[in-house]
């Protein structure tokens, strides 16, 4: 797994969470969910595709789905039928609106998974190195962080911090390591270091 951008898994979980207000457009039998869930799958293609995620081909084919279904084509055959009983163009559409959109949850949660534990384990080590260099002492007046590279090196030069800041750079890449530390370091500094 190579460095991602938070930022860009968090426009993923963005669209994630989007998905609560088409459940509650399907759930009210709305008239546009066909539409607003292709819409809706293609940011998250887009999203995916920005944070190289292996979902963007299987997000794709179910965007074609939906795409195929307000069409009035239907899976194995090449149209929807009058004669196929109760299943009326607009039910199959938003059918096939609701599995894509139940699988591309599905599909895209698991994906982000990894990237979430990640992003968990590292606050955990940023805590804790925040927390240690408080106690030792290793903040200039205890107060905000303002010279984060001098802090970094001097954590990282400590026999007992630098396994853990090595070990966040590792997680996150170093830009991304000194920017969760010294968002910790302030709000820790904010909340007066309980």
């Amino acid at each position: 797994m190579g460095l991602v951008n938070v930022q860009q898994i968090a426009r993923v979980q963005s669209c994630l969470a989007e998905a609560s207000s088409l459940a509650d457009l399907f759930a009210e039998k709305g008239f546009e969910f066909p539409d607003r869930v292709a819409s809706w799958l293609r940011e998250l293609e887009s999203s995916a595709r920005e944070a190289q995620l292996s979902v963007v081909p299987r997000v794709a084919g179910l965007r074609v789905s939906v795409e195929a279904a307000r069409r009035g084509f239907s899976s194995g055959t090449s149209e929807t039928s009058q004669d196929k009983g109760r299943m009326t163009r607009r039910k199959a559409r938003h059918a096939a609106a609701q599995q894509a959109l139940r699988s591309a949850i599905e599909l895209t949660l698991e994906a982000v998974r990894p990237f979430e534990e990640r992003q968990l384990r590292a606050q955990d080590i940023a805590l804790t190195i925040v927390s240690r260099s408080f106690e030792r002492a290793l903040w200039p007046g205890q107060g905000k962080c303002t010279d984060m590279p001098s802090m970094w090196q001097t954590m990282l030069a400590d026999p007992d911090l630098g396994s853990q800041v090595r070990e966040l750079s590792a997680l996150l890449g170093l830009g991304q390591g000194m920017m969760l530390v010294a968002r910790t370091m302030n709000e820790f500094a904010n909340n007066g270091a309980q």
